[in-house]
């Protein structure tokens, strides 16, 4: 077989001929030496279509032959052939079609200079808000694509520098922390295996990951963090210490907010770390004003925190607007619902440049958005510096 060699002239004429001679597409493949894969793509892109007569139709179908191989009529009575849409193929409009295809490649996308300096000061625009470059494309529908802007800003050709992207800059190496005690009672029948046995048992349940985000040593307030798995969906709230009893209360909050069947829905299986400040199992996983199981709680394994990956990209995001090494003593738990609604709103590729607000008011509801205090930021609107909540 041929590798990786584009089709001839010759070659389609070929095709053209053995078509008409009702070949099969494993005899024109050997004829030409070729996969028989190759001949169908071939076929399928460069086939012509021939309109019917619209005047004297009502009902415009496609001929059957189209769905088959060779995707052409070659069968079709003559009586029939002005009731429907046909396609035929021809080498030399093949031919044609494949040079055009391969000349617009080479050339590539011609830009003229004001459509150039639009996108050149909508990225810069975008990048001084410290937005992502795939958020600023989707979010301005720019005609190019991302590993074009990322060439562009590489070779200077536009005023951005790639130190102006978010992660132009190495992180810095991560320094040991000492581990927080936990009591290892609680992690029986809760484990990432009992985990991963339960989702598999109860595929239909919401899984939220939770974790705490920390500022300076001296700072006493941290950030307890979630983030649904099945929407992206991001929130959090304040907390004065880093104790059971604040997140027992900031827990206690929610269910009060959403009531316990939103809650149980929202909250089916938590999924968190080691940290002592989760150590109390019974009161995270039961409601204080009924009783009743509201959760199911389980443990990543030590120093597993890919284990819960999704938050921890979360984090990379929240991390821009509240840096490392930077206090949050400052912080008040409206600043902390407008750093999560801008989270909420960075268009992602993996949902199709959806933002998570979106997916999660498509899955959920509007109504568990609006009691979580999140609400729906413009694209062009997002700000992911420290300067959001100064």
């Amino acid at each position: 077989m041929k590798k990786y060699k584009h089709l001839t002239k010759e070659d389609r004429n070929t095709i053209e001929h053995l078509i008409k001679h009702s070949n099969c597409c494993k005899d024109i493949a050997q004829a030409l030496s070729r996969n028989e894969s190759t001949i169908r793509r071939e076929i399928l892109r460069n086939r012509t279509i021939v309109e019917p007569n619209k005047l004297n139709n009502h009902y415009l179908k496609y001929c059957g032959c189209s769905n088959i191989f060779p995707y052409v009529c070659r069968t079709c009575s003559p009586r029939t052939r002005g009731r429907y849409y046909r396609y035929h193929y021809s080498a030399e409009d093949a031919q044609a079609k494949y040079e055009s295809t391969i000349k617009s490649v080479k050339t590539g996308i011609r830009i003229d200079k004001k459509t150039f300096n639009h996108i050149d000061s909508t990225i810069k625009s975008g990048l001084e808000k410290n937005q992502p470059l795939n958020h600023i494309l989707s979010a301005n529908k720019i005609q190019a694509s991302l590993s074009t802007l990322y060439r562009w800003i590489s070779t200077n050709k536009l005023t951005s520098k790639p130190i102006d992207l978010q992660k132009a800059v190495r992180y810095p190496i991560k320094s040991e922390k000492a581990v927080r005690s936990s009591n290892k009672l609680n992690r029986e029948g809760r484990t990432y295996k009992d985990y991963l046995r339960y989702i598999s048992e109860n595929e239909s349940l919401n899984v939220v990951e939770m974790d705490t985000v920390e500022g300076i040593l001296s700072d006493t307030k941290c950030l307890l963090t979630f983030v649904c798995k099945t929407s992206n969906l991001f929130f959090s709230r304040l907390l004065n210490q880093q104790t059971n009893s604040e997140v027992e209360s900031q827990l206690n909050y929610i269910e009060k907010k959403l009531g316990l069947e939103l809650f149980q829905y929202l909250f089916a299986i938590i999924l968190t770390d080691n940290g002592s400040e989760f150590n109390n199992v019974k009161a995270i996983e039961f409601s204080p004003y009924t009783g009743e199981r509201r959760t199911k709680l389980f443990y990543c394994d030590p120093y597993r925190s890919d284990q819960k990956g999704t938050i921890e990209r979360k984090h990379t995001d929240l991390r821009l607007i509240i840096p490392k090494k930077k206090s949050i003593s400052h912080l008040t738990q409206e600043k902390v619902d407008l750093m999560n609604s801008h989270v909420n709103a960075i268009l992602r590729p993996t949902f199709r440049n959806k933002s998570s607000y979106e997916i999660a008011a498509f899955l959920h509801s509007h109504e568990i958005l609006n009691k979580l205090d999140l609400v729906e930021i413009k694209p062009n609107d997002v700000l992911l510096k420290p300067s959001l909540i100064l």
